[in-house]
């Protein structure tokens, strides 16, 4: 008896020892397991396996208490099939997930909640449910049933099945963390993945920029070195930053001269007489862009050049950056050619007022000729002692009309040589009414002969500082014209005002207007309506030319059959006015 009771107990022992071992082994297989679906799996196969059940079964538990998975083993996957839907935690399950606790049950059909099995399921009676805990909360449940070799699970099954649960527990928890982190990986990978991609456009995008910088640089940069322009750049100190090809050609410099200051560019009479430095300076620090033209300009060895030139400042991120821009172009020769221009016109003109010039020499010569033929026919009586007072006066009175005469002749002849002769563009303070009057008289005679009247709307107004040539030649050729468009006779009437900072002069006719198709070219260079022979279509391009460089402006109003209107507008400058005026 003692034996037997002895080898009963050894084969107990050993039965748990291989239990327990198995649950062991369950642990670590558990533990190598990554996959959470899989984990669930092993769970219940291990758990049938150790605790000797013929059923088992896992269901994880949702938010709602009910079951969301069911993973099973012992029924085969047909007899799953014809059973249809798997357990969602109603009836017993239920109640025992409400639990939250072991339960043991010798026959689950005798539970108060039982509702009975799904056709084709196989019967149980024998039923062992514990909990699986991950977190301190219940991940699902461990359902045992039909325990082999006898009517009912044991409180030693019931620990070894909670022993099991913990382990399931940590091995959940390691398969979640596994799936966990494979999510984030895998939307790691996805950031990743676009974050690269986005690198990758914005790259792309970058290197177009650059390409199209590129190109534009290239063709900015052929840009400023083909033009015929002289480009400058100098830094806010004034030391020469860069000039293009151009300056380095037509000034004959070289390149070494970057780098340095304008005082070493250009002579200090130079600058001073100038003025370089100090225009440089107000425009860095007013930002106004400064333009002149026909600037008079004294460079080594080329001596006095005329320029145009454009002062604008280049704006830098801070002030210390700003840089100023000289653009400059040498205009002498063109300004030369225009000189010779008007010169050219000038003797076009000679030749209209020729007739009129004839007239006015041939009456005086006329008159002289008459008075030598009475002081001769006088003389031939003097042999006559009793006349010779007589005699005397009158010949004095003779004399007297001649030497008339001969000034007279004298005024036309220099009146037409100072038109003809070669113009000097040297600005000085001038008398407009003054010199519009001048003017009227070196047309008085085409006035009388066309029965012109003249009508002086003069009012007083400030010096203006510009060539006499230039303003004679400008004003000489809207009278003229303005006489040539009246052949029947009418009004001609000079007005001149002072508005807005300028001095306004007006040339009205009464004569025949231009027409509209006319009036859009009569600023063009060798347009005219006139005869062949009788104009040469420069006079009012010269004039409007002449206009500009004194920063001035012309305009025309017409209207066919009732005449025509120039107006012209010559700037005061206010320095200059109240020195112009205290002059006077």
């Amino acid at each position: 008896m003692k034996s037997n009771a002895s080898r009963k107990r050894r084969t107990a022992a050993a039965v748990r020892q291989d239990r327990l071992t198995a649950l062991l082994e369950a642990g670590i297989t558990l533990s190598s397991e990554l996959s959470l679906g899989a984990v669930l799996q092993k769970i219940v196969e291990i758990a049938r396996a150790v605790i000797g059940a013929q059923y088992a079964a896992l269901g994880v538990v949702g938010e709602d208490g009910m079951l969301t998975q069911f993973f099973f083993t012992g029924v085969d996957q047909k007899t799953v099939e014809r059973i249809g839907a798997l357990p969602t935690g109603k009836g017993v399950l239920g109640a025992i997930i409400e639990q939250g606790k072991p339960v043991r049950l010798r026959d689950i059909r005798q539970h108060p909640k039982f509702l009975g099995f799904p056709p084709y399921h196989p019967p149980m009676r024998s039923f062992l449910g514990v909990p699986i805990v991950v977190r301190g909360k219940v991940f699902g449940r461990l359902y045992l049933t039909e325990k082999q070799g006898a009517d009912e699970f044991t409180a030693e099954d019931e620990r070894l099945a909670l022993m099991l649960a913990t382990q399931a527990g940590v091995a959940v928890e390691n398969a979640r963390l596994y799936e966990d982190i494979q999510q984030l990986a895998a939307s790691l990978e996805d950031k990743v993945k676009a974050r690269t991609a986005e690198l990758a456009e914005r790259n792309r995008q970058l290197l177009q920029v650059n390409e199209e910088l590129r190109r534009l640089q290239e063709l900015h940069q052929a840009v400023v070195e083909s033009i015929p322009s002289s480009v400058l750049i100098f830094d806010r100190d004034l030391n020469l930053v860069y000039a293009n090809p151009t300056y380095f050609h037509l000034w004959n410099r070289q390149p070494d001269i970057v780098g340095k200051n304008l005082r070493d560019l250009f002579p200090p009479e130079t600058l001073q007489r100038e003025g370089w430095e100090a225009k440089m300076r107000q425009v860095l620090q007013s930002g106004q862009p400064l333009a002149e033209r026909t600037f008079r300009h004294y460079v080594r060895p080329r001596g006095e050049t005329i320029i145009n030139f454009d002062l604008i400042r280049l704006t830098g991120k801070n002030p210390k950056d700003d840089k100023l821009l000289l653009i400059m172009d040498d205009v002498t020769e063109q300004v030369n050619l225009q000189r010779q221009l008007v010169q050219n016109e000038k003797l076009a003109a000679m030749g209209l007022l020729s007739a009129g010039v004839a007239h006015e020499i041939r009456t005086p010569l006329s008159v002289i000729r008459l008075a030598a033929y009475d002081v001769r026919e006088m003389l031939s009586d003097a042999t006559q002692p009793q006349h010779l007072r007589h005699i005397a006066h009158e010949a004095q009175e003779q004399l007297a009309l001649i030497e008339r005469n001969v000034l007279d002749c004298n005024r036309v002849i220099e009146n037409l040589l100072q038109f003809a002769r070669e113009a000097k563009h040297e600005p000085t303070w001038l008398d407009v009414n003054a010199l519009l009057k001048g003017c009227l008289t070196l047309a008085e005679k085409d006035i009388a002969l066309q029965g012109v009247k003249v009508v002086e709307r003069l009012e007083e107004v400030p010096l203006v500082f510009a060539g006499e040539d230039d303003f004679k030649q400008i004003f000489s050729n809207l009278i003229l014209n303005a006489v040539q468009a009246m052949p029947a006779g009418g009004t001609l009437t000079l007005t001149t005002t002072a508005h807005d900072g300028a001095v306004v002069v007006s040339v009205t006719d009464t004569g025949h207007g231009i027409p509209d198709d006319v009036m859009e070219h009569i600023f063009d260079p060798f347009f005219t309506t006139k005869e062949p022979g009788k104009g040469t279509g420069l006079g009012l391009s010269i004039c409007r030319k002449i206009i500009e460089r004194m920063n001035g402006s012309i305009s025309v109003q017409s209207t066919v059959g009732k005449g025509t209107t120039f107006t012209v507008r010559l700037p005061v400058e206010k320095e200059r006015e109240q020195v112009g005026t205290s002059e006077r």
